[in-house]
């Protein structure tokens, strides 16, 4: 006996959106679910169950209904774990957001994040958040008015990575700064290198991304001056490239696409991997050749060494991996190269050291109560604020993470004199604190921790962090553009 209508008709509707879903997930690129193995294994279960079920509509939904929902659930699950496993930071010693400066005192650090600058005096950033440029200017002057050494901007620059946002960036923020007398401390984020949040163009993907890190590089090089890569040259020095024309890039372009057409098969990925290598050669040409996805492994972690306080700066990019699908363009990766290149520049410092500032964008430690990371409340607001949407949807890579926090806790046990100092950003949120030793390191040092905010946001804010007159400790103040 046949269902009625009204059944089949729902269970047809369900069928066809778990398909789409399913088709959907095939695509867009999700933590653990992103290889080709995984992609194929679940495509060939979606294809057998409509081949086994397709007389038996209901069945057949509730297959596909579980496969839809398998992709997310997977990325949620690794995410989770990745989230649960961070180590904890507390809330430091020093009052919470303190917001009484103190007079007559420079400060030694202004540590500001996110500013997104979107190219325009008013709008919305890519998320959707409200973006004024009043805000930035306001910032901008403050941070002039206190006149500190070094200035910190742990990524996210720019909300997309064009022209038009790096120079918005440059007239309002970096050139008004640098002009002021203040170095810059610059570190790349996911907004500033991820080529997902680009229009599409009819140009290859690998151009878009290395247009994205050319321009991220040319404005560092431009204002982090003090910098110098991780093979110790010189950061501006590095920078003698000149970049191709229009009319160079639309004859590579074609060339390329010959290249791609060339290829067997457009999954095979040798060729098409080739093609791309080969077009990465042409638009970022630098004086030694730098592979775009191993940029930041190749240059990074880049370092300031300041003499008259007794500080240095170790710049880390966790862009590592570009990538132009939704799942994946917010995960931060630093790779091998890197996390020794972290090691050996803390063990290579010289005695007379009392700072050592760790800059990067993404997160590796959670914040105090976040257990689990679960939302404070449960409308979509909420949910969106919760690290748990963070770290359990885009997370972290877990193993780096790690690595980084015990190179830090190994470095202030080690060294108790020095004060070791973590600054990000990512996440939008405040917070001042400290990384819990282990407990053989139980007494030891503490790991400070700063995060900072998104400075386009009225409610966001700066930290500015004060040296003692011997320079053996930091004393950390909070100033917004709203209070």
């Amino acid at each position: 006996m046949k269902p009625p209508f009204i059944l089949r008709l729902i269970g047809g509707a369900i069928v066809v959106a778990a398909a789409l879903v399913i088709l959907a997930w095939l695509f867009l690129a999700l933590p653990g679910t992103d290889g080709w193995l995984v992609r194929v294994v679940y495509a060939a279960f979606a294809v057998l169950a409509f081949v086994l079920l397709r007389e038996r509509v209901g069945w057949l939904a509730l297959a596909l209904v579980v496969l839809a929902v398998i992709p997310p659930a997977v990325s949620f699950v690794i995410g989770l774990r990745s989230y649960v496993g961070l180590d904890s930071a507390s809330y430091a010693e020093e009052e919470w957001k303190v917001r009484s400066l103190p007079e007559g005192r420079r400060p030694l650090i202004v540590h500001l994040s996110d500013p997104h600058f979107i190219g325009k005096a008013d709008g919305k950033t890519y998320e959707g958040d409200e973006w004024k440029i009043g805000v930035l200017d306001e910032t901008a002057a403050k941070i002039i008015e206190l006149k500190p050494k070094f200035v910190i901007v742990s990524g996210d620059i720019t909300d997309r990575g064009t022209a038009a946002e790096w120079e918005q960036a440059e007239e309002t923020l970096l050139s008004p700064l640098a002009k002021a007398g203040i170095e810059l401390i610059l570190a790349p984020g996911n907004h500033d290198l991820q080529p997902f949040f680009i229009e599409p163009t009819k140009g290859p993907p690998a151009s878009r991304s290395g247009r994205q890190m050319s321009a991220y590089l040319k404005v560092a090089a431009r204002y982090a001056t003090g910098l110098q890569t991780s093979d110790g040259s010189p950061f501006e020095r590095r920078m003698g490239w000149i970049p191709p024309s229009e009319e160079e890039i639309e004859k590579i372009t074609q060339q390329w696409l010959q290249c791609s057409m060339g290829c067997p098969s457009e999954g095979i990925r040798g060729c098409s991997y080739g093609c791309n290598q080969w077009l990465d050669r042409q638009v970022l040409s630098f004086e030694k050749y730098v592979e775009v996805e191993d940029a930041c492994g190749a240059w990074y972690p880049m370092v300031r060494l300041d003499k008259d306080s007794g500080a240095v700066f170790i710049v880390l990019c966790s862009n590592r991996r570009l990538v132009e699908t939704a799942g994946t363009n917010a995960i931060g990766e630093l790779g091998d190269k890197q996390i020794e290149g972290l090691r050996k520049s803390l063990n290579s410092l010289p005695t007379d050291v009392r700072h050592v500032f760790v800059v990067l964008h993404h997160t590796v430690v959670k914040r105090p109560g976040e257990r689990w990371g679960l939302p404070t409340r449960w409308d979509q607001r909420g949910i969106f604020d919760s690290s748990a949407f963070e770290f359990a949807t885009l997370p972290n890579r877990l193993p780096e993470s790690l690595e980084v926090v015990r190179i830090l806790q190994s470095m202030a046990a080690a060294h108790p004199k020095i004060r070791v100092h973590l600054a990000f950003g990512h996440r939008h949120a405040a917070f001042l604190g400290k990384i819990d030793q282990k407990d053989e390191l139980a007494g030891r040092p503490w790991v400070w921790v700063s995060e900072a905010p998104a400075a386009y946001d009225p409610e966001g804010g700066i930290w500015i962090g004060y040296d003692s007159p011997d320079n053996k400790w930091m004393k950390w103040r909070w100033w917004n553009a709203g209070q």
